[in-house]
């Protein structure tokens, strides 16, 4: 028996005692002083304790102490390749187009975007892959681009014809939400569950930011539509996603209160930190470093009492659409990506899709499969958040950026608020 390399004890003066803490049972515990140097011997020597002492079984229960840490990580390995590869669900991300009507100043797109639109070719070869594939197993597509929504027709041609070859289809799309009005009538009928939209923070902002090619405001519009979908349709989940930088963070208590009193609880608002991409941050303009956005996500809670989903550390399921034997991003001309970053990056494209994947680069789909997955990587092996972490975003960490939770960033405070908000919330 040894002491997890999964759990961390410290002083918290909010709580004025010890804090107990581990990252495979996800369970919080307050102890004295008494406790906390009986558990330092514990850890230092697991023998110490006896079999039918009842706190070897809480400490055993609560994964605190376990058989072999490397059995740990190891059976948490396991659970992630089954997962990853014995999946019965296909995920296709699919970007019907590379046209945007939006002319964002920090797009990291911006000089991949075209007006090639997906050829009826392209549609037929993706069901031919879904039939041969993956016929009567569950798909879920995620409508992509540029813009999805200025291919609205590409989107209604496909769908029916991707529903007719699998047992269980949902769609979900990723959208800057000024064309959603040409979709919001099929919903139902596409089977889109699910809607991401960015806003740059408050109005005034977002209309400097989130242009039209036109020059025109998009914010109302935006909103509008919002309104018009949850007046529709009650089965349709929305979430907001703000994009994050030191001149907009301030607003972000503001969108949130603007959208709380128009529309209640059925928005889920979230930050999102920009990463600078191509320098797209002009004059260190992007939160830098883990410790800064930690800070960031602390403050809306000791501040406003807004508890982020962030600061829940909870066991989460490793890697992205990389890492996945199941997930695929399709572009328009039926290229094959494995990062969401890369479309419209010919160099890297893994293959093209038909009938069956053709993989003409196969060095750069392994390196994505598994050059650069937290399972492999001996800093993840031995952080305390390895259990709770989806392993980031392999993109960033290939480009030596910020790609852990950040969590690791401010542990000991996400840990503490976390018991403030058990300790009081209802």
């Amino acid at each position: 028996m040894v002491w997890s390399n999964y759990s961390i004890i410290f002083y918290s003066k909010i709580a004025n005692a010890y804090l107990l803490y581990s990252t495979l049972s996800n369970m919080l515990v307050k102890v004295d002083k008494e406790m906390y140097d009986e558990l330092i011997h514990i850890r230092e020597d697991p023998d110490k304790i006896a079999r039918d002492d009842d706190k070897y079984k809480f400490l055993f229960d609560g994964r605190f102490l376990v058989s072999s840490n490397e059995s740990e990580f190891n059976k948490i390995v396991l659970h992630n390749l089954n997962l990853r590869y014995n999946s019965p669900t296909l995920g296709l991300t699919i970007a019907p187009t590379q046209s945007c009507n939006f002319a964002c100043p920090y797009c990291y797109e911006k000089s991949r975007l075209t007006n090639k639109g997906m050829s009826l070719d392209v549609m037929n070869r993706i069901v031919s892959y879904v039939k041969k594939h993956h016929n009567g197993r569950k798909l879920q597509v995620a409508w992509y681009g540029g813009e999805p929504t200025e291919a609205v027709n590409s989107i209604s041609l496909l769908t029916p014809r991707l529903k007719e070859v699998v047992k269980s289809y949902e769609a979900s799309i990723v959208t800057n939400g000024y064309n959603l009005d040409r979709l919001i009538d099929k919903l139902d009928e596409y089977s889109i569950r699910k809607i991401q939209i960015t806003l740059d923070g408050t109005k005034r902002t977002h209309n400097k930011t989130r242009i039209l090619k036109s020059g025109g405001d998009s914010y109302d519009k935006i909103i509008d539509n919002i309104d018009m979908i949850l007046q529709k349709s009650y089965d349709v989940k929305i979430s907001i996603r703000m994009n994050l930088t030191k001149q907009n963070a301030n607003e972000f208590i503001e969108l949130r209160e603007e959208l709380l009193n128009r529309f209640g609880e059925r928005l889920f608002l979230y930050p999102a930190f920009v990463h600078n991409y191509d320098g797209n941050c002009k004059s260190n303009t992007c939160f830098e470093g883990l410790k800064e956005k930690s800070e960031f996500i602390c403050d809306l809670y000791h501040t406003h009492g807004i508890y982020s989903p962030d600061l829940l550390i909870v066991r989460r399921n490793k890697g992205c659409s990389c890492h996945s034997n199941n997930s695929l991003i399709v572009g328009p001309e039926g290229e094959l990506y494995k990062c969401w970053h890369h479309l419209g990056m010919p160099n890297k494209s893994v293959g093209y899709i038909d009938s069956d994947l053709n993989i003409t680069n196969a060095d750069l789909y392994a390196d994505y499969m598994i050059g650069s997955d937290s399972l492999f990587d001996d800093k993840c092996r031995r952080c305390v958040l390895f259990p709770a972490c989806n392993g980031g975003c392999s993109d960033l960490k290939n480009l030596n950026m910020d790609y852990c939770m950040t969590a690791i960033g401010n542990l000991e405070k996400y840990v503490e608020l976390r018991y403030i908000y058990m300790t009081t919330s209802k």
